[in-house]
C-alpha cells in the first residue's frame, strides 16, 4: 500500500526479481505515480479515501490470497535497506552537522536513526512532519501510539493517520533532536525554493525538509546541513499550483 514512492520501489524490485506486485493506492492518488508503477509491471488497485484505507485493504488482500504484505513502515528489512542511504551520508559527508528527514509512516527516519546514531552520534537528526499529518510526533509526545482523524495534506508521502509500532519504538529508544512541523504554505513555498535553488522538482514530502531547514535557519547558521530530498514525483497539476500558475 502506498501513495507512490514505496510502491515504486516495490514495483521496481518485483520487476527486477521476476515477482508479482499488487499495489494498493487510495482513490484520486497521483496519476503519474500510478502510471509509473503500472509501467514497471505492477497491478495498481485503487481503494478508499486515503492511504490508511488502502493499507487496510491491502493487508486483508494479502491474508486472503496468501501473499506477502510489505508494510511501508513496520518492516525491518525495509528500514535496514533505507538506512544504507544514511550510511552513505556518514561516509561522504563526515563533517555534516545536522540532517532533516521527512516523516510519513516513519521508515525513512527510522533507517536514518539506526545508521547515524551508530556512525555519527554527534550529528543532529530532525524529523519533519506536516502539521496536518502528525500522528507519529503526537505518539512520541504521548508515549503511546496515537491515531488522528484526518491527514489532509498535499504532501502525499506524509499523509498517514496512523503511527506504526516499529518506527515508534526505534524513535522512542533513540530520540530525535527535534520534530519540526511545517504548514501547507511552507511546503508549497519550499517546492518553489527547491526548483529555483537546486533545479530539482520536489514533491510535498521532499519539500517539507527544505521548509523545516528554512524554519530553523537562524539556529543552524554556519552549520553544514543535509536536506533529504525524498522524492521528485510531484504531479504536474500540483507543481503548477505550487508555482502559482493557478489556484487549487
Amino acid at each position: 500500500a502506498t501513495r507512490g514512492n514505496h510502491g515504486l520501489s516495490i514495483a521496481w524490485a518485483a520487476r527486477t526479481f521476476g515477482s508479482r506486485a499488487v499495489i494498493y493506492v487510495p482513490k484520486g492518488n497521483n496519476p503519474e505515480k500510478n502510471a509509473i508503477m503500472q509501467a514497471l509491471g505492477a497491478e495498481v488497485v485503487e481503494h478508499g479515501r486515503d492511504f490508511d484505507d488502502a493499507r487496510a485493504e491491502a493487508e486483508a488482500r494479502a491474508r486472503n490470497d496468501l501473499m506477502r504484505f510489505v508494510h511501508p513502515a513496520n518492516e525491518p528489512l525495509l528500514i535496514a535497506g533505507i538506512g544504507t542511504y544514511a550510511m552513505e551520508i556518514a561516509e561522504e559527508l563526515p563533517d555534516a552537522d545536522a540532517i532533516f528527514v521527512p516523516i510519513g509512516g516513519g521508515s525513512l527516519v527510522s533507517g536514518t536513526v539506526v545508521a547515524l546514531r551508530t556512525l555519527r552520534p554527534e550529528m543532529k537528526i530532525y524529523g519533519v512532519q506536516a502539521e496536518r499529518a502528525d500522528a507519529l510526533s503526537r505518539s512520541l509526545e504521548a508515549g503511546k501510539l496515537v491515531t488522528i482523524e484526518r491527514a489532509d495534506t498535499f504532501a502525499d508521502g506524509l499523509a498517514t493517520r496512523y503511527a506504526f509500532e516499529i518506527p515508534f519504538e526505534i524513535l522512542r529508544a533513540s530520540k530525535l533532536d527535534g520534530i519540526v512541523k511545517v504548514t501547507e504554505d511552507e511546503m508549497k513555498e519550499a517546492v518553489r525554493t527547491a526548483l529555483e535553488g537546486t533545479h530539482n522538482a520536489a514533491e510535498g514530502a521532499a519539500a517539507a525538509s527544505y521548509a523545516a531547514a528554512f524554519k530553523m535557519r537562524q539556529e543552524l547558521r554556519g552549520k553544514k546541513v543535509v536536506i533529504v530530498h525524498s522524492g521528485h514525483n510531484i504531479d504536474r497539476n500540483t507543481l503548477r499550483w505550487a508555482l502559482g500558475l493557478f489556484d487549487a
